[in-house]
């Protein structure tokens, strides 16, 4: 065979060694419909800083265990709702979790840039497999001397994509 026509057969093998492979990956990490979904409890609450409402907040709470991120957001007034894991406003899974806030705007104090920090964020939450009113309401309070204010506190390095991602899928 000509070595014209084996340089073509070889970049042809390779081509479809790497569609097959991505073709692999692609499927194997699109299994959104797939995942076996966490049961979710009704939660609700209110966001103060020093004691006193704040918002509004958008607010992603990071698991600690195995259970799936979730967000919520937190009005003018601090009330927290929807609280979002599959589909907005469906409840959260049960498990303790880390809770970033992020300012949507309009808040008259800037956010310590710790509570945005996922990793380092001094708040923590706990949402228990209860039902019925009064189920799973929490006060989570921010201290304003917690820290530097963040340079940029309205959703600093909280994109729009990683909303999306923190939805998981989610629809309205």
């Amino acid at each position: 065979m000509p070595q014209r026509s084996l340089n073509n057969l070889r970049s042809f093998q390779i081509v479809c060694a790497f569609l097959s492979l991505f073709a692999v990956v692609a499927v194997s990490g699109c299994g959104g419909s797939d995942i076996e979904k966490m049961p979710v409890f009704s939660a609700s609450g209110n966001l103060t800083m020093d004691g006193k409402p704040f918002g509004p907040a958008t607010l992603r709470f990071v698991p600690s265990e195995t259970a799936r991120s979730f967000v919520a957001v937190a009005d003018a007034g601090g009330k927290l709702s929807d609280f979002t894991t599959y589909k907005k406003g469906d409840g959260a899974p049960a498990g303790t979790y880390k809770v970033a806030v992020y300012s949507s705007g309009g808040t008259s104090a800037p956010i310590p840039a710790i509570y945005e920090d996922e990793k380092n964020t001094p708040l923590t939450v706990i949402i228990s497999d209860i039902t019925g009113d009064d189920a799973n309401t929490l006060t989570i309070d921010l201290d304003s001397k917690a820290g530097k204010p963040s340079p940029n506190s309205t959703m600093r390095g909280f994109t729009a994509k990683d909303f999306e991602a923190a939805k998981g899928g989610i629809t309205d």
